[in-house]
C-alpha cells in the first residue's frame, strides 16, 4: 500500500482517487487475495494519513463495481469468493501487505476499550469493574467481541484522592495496547461536560472509533448511546396515577443533578396531567456528595432522613424515592415505626438493586443489555465507515411489586408540614 508521501507527489488526481487506485491496483495484482478481509476503515485511514471520509468514499467506490464486499454489515472483504469459505475467514484477520512496502498497517486485534470513571482505595484496583459498569461490559462483550475478542480498561481516575486523568490519557493508553475501537461508559455522570465536548476532537487525533455511553443526551457530535435518566421521573408519576394517587413526595437525601433532573420532570409530567403543581413536592436532602461506599451511605442517609419523615402522622402515602438505595433507607425507617410498605403506604425506586426483590420494591430496571447490544451496533457500523452521526435513546422498564399494590388513599393536607419537618 502506498503511503500519505508517496499520495503527496501524485496530486494531479484526488487523493480518495489514488487510494481507491492504489486498492484496486493490490487486488488485480493479488497483493489482496480474494476473500481477505481489509483493516478497518479507522486504521486504512490511520495508513492513508486522511479522514475517514475520504477513505470512506475510496472504499465506497470498489464496493459499488464489485471490487469489495461488505459481509453481514461487520466488515469488508475483497469480493467473489464463495460465501461459504468467506464465513470460515476469521472476520478479524488483516490484509497482507506487500513485502517490499516500508510502511505497514498495524494488524486489527479483536479487542474493545473501555473508558469510565472509577476510583478506587489502596487495596483495591482502579481497572475493578462494578455495578453497571461490570454489567455494561460483559453485554458489551457479548454484543461486540461475541466471545472472542479481548476487553480492555482504562479508568479517568487512579485513586480516590488522586486528581482525575484526562480522557486523552485514556485513549491514548488503550491505543497503545493496539485498540482501535472505545466504548466511554458514563452511566454514573460523573465526566464532566467539557470532557465530552472534546471527544470530537480527540477521535479525529487518534482515528479511533468511539461510542459515548451515558445517563443523558449529551451535545457533542459522536456516536451516542444515552439511558434517559431525567424521564424516569415521567414514568414514575404516570404509573402512580395509574395505581391511584394524585398527590406524590419525591425524597432524595442527596442534590444530585440527576436527581434534581427527575423530579423536574415528575412534576412537568403531574401538570400536564391536570394535577396542581404542589402534587408533587420535593424533599431534598443537602448532602451532594458519596465517598466509596455509594450505594451503602445513600442508604444511610435516607434511613434518617426517614426516620424524619415517618414519625409524624401525615407522613406521605405515595413515596417516588431518587433510588433504589434512598428506597431501602426509607423502608428499614418505616419498619421502625411498624409501618410497611405497600399496606401503609407506597413506595416506587429506580434502578432494580439486588435487594428490591426481597423488599417487594416496584422500581424501574435500567437498559444495561441494550445499552450493550445498541453500542455494539454503532461501533460495526462506525467500522463500515457509515455516518458518525448515530444517537440512540433507551428507557427503563417497570418493573411492578408489592410495594405498590395496596395503596391508600392520597392525603392532600401532608404537604407544608412535611417541608417544616425535613427543611
Amino acid at each position: 500500500m502506498v503511503s500519505r508521501k508517496q499520495l503527496q507527489g501524485q496530486l494531479s488526481k484526488p487523493v480518495y482517487k489514488l487510494i481507491e487506485e492504489d486498492l484496486r491496483s493490490q487486488v488485480a495484482s493479488g497483493s489482496l487475495r480474494e476473500g481477505v478481509i481489509l483493516p478497518s476503515r479507522a486504521l486504512l485511514a490511520k495508513h492513508y494519513g486522511v479522514g475517514l471520509a475520504t477513505l470512506e468514499r475510496a472504499v465506497s467506490v470498489l464496493l459499488a463495481d464489485g471490487t469489495l464486499k461488505a459481509v453481514r454489515r461487520q466488515y469488508t472483504a475483497v469480493a467473489r469468493l464463495p460465501q461459504s469459505e468467506l464465513d470460515s475467514v476469521n472476520h478479524r484477520e488483516t490484509t497482507p501487505l506487500r513485502p517490499h512496502c516500508a510502511s505497514s498497517v498495524p494488524s486489527l486485534p479483536n479487542s474493545l476499550g473501555v473508558i469510565s470513571y472509577v476510583p478506587s482505595s489502596a487495596d483495591e484496583p482502579a481497572d475493578k469493574l462494578e455495578g453497571w459498569l461490570y454489567q455494561t461490559s460483559i453485554f458489551l462483550e457479548r454484543s461486540y467481541l461475541q466471545g472472542n475478542g479481548v476487553l480492555r480498561f482504562a479508568s479517568l481516575k487512579s485513586d480516590v484522592e488522586a486528581p482525575r486523568r484526562p480522557m486523552e490519557t485514556a485513549i491514548s493508553e488503550l491505543i497503545e495496547q493496539d485498540v482501535s475501537t472505545v466504548a466511554i461508559v458514563d452511566l454514573n455522570g460523573s465526566m464532566r461536560e467539557e470532557e465530552i465536548l472534546l471527544l470530537p476532537e480527540l477521535i479525529a487525533k487518534y482515528s479511533v472509533l468511539v461510542v459515548y455511553i451515558s445517563n443523558s443526551e449529551c451535545e457533542a457530535a459522536i456516536p451516542h448511546v444515552f439511558y434517559d435518566s431525567s424521564y424516569l421521573g415521567c414514568q414514575a408519576v404516570n404509573y402512580c396515577i395509574s395505581k391511584g394517587f394524585h398527590s406524590f413526595a419525591y425524597v432524595s437525601p442527596y442534590c444530585f443533578p440527576w436527581s434534581v433532573n427527575r423530579f423536574n420532570k415528575a412534576r412537568e409530567t403531574a401538570i400536564a396531567k391536570g394535577l396542581r403543581p404542589d402534587s408533587v413536592i420535593s424533599l431534598f436532602g443537602a448532602k451532594d456528595t458519596v465517598g466509596k461506599n455509594a450505594g451503602e451511605e445513600q442508604h444511610d442517609a435516607a434511613l434518617e432522613f426517614g426516620r424524619a419523615l415517618f414519625c409524624d402522622d401525615e407522613y406521605p402515602r405515595c413515596i417516588i424515592a431518587a433510588n433504589d438505595y434512598t428506597a431501602h433507607g426509607l423502608i428499614d425507617a418505616s419498619h421502625e415505626f411498624d409501618l410497611k410498605q405497600g399496606i401503609d403506604y407506597a413506595i416506587v425506586g429506580f434502578d432494580d438493586e439486588r435487594r428490591s426483590i426481597q423488599d417487594g420494591l416496584t422500581t424501574f430496571r435500567p437498559p444495561l443489555e441494550e445499552i450493550g447490544k445498541e453500542a455494539a451496533m454503532l461501533l460495526t457500523r462506525l467500522e463500515n465507515g457509515d455516518s458518525c452521526g448515530m444517537q440512540v435513546r433507551l428507557r427503563s422498564q417497570l418493573v411492578a411489586r408489592a410495594s405498590t399494590m395496596c395503596p391508600l388513599p392520597p392525603q392532600e393536607s401532608m404537604f407544608g408540614k412535611l417541608e417544616v419537618i425535613l427543611r
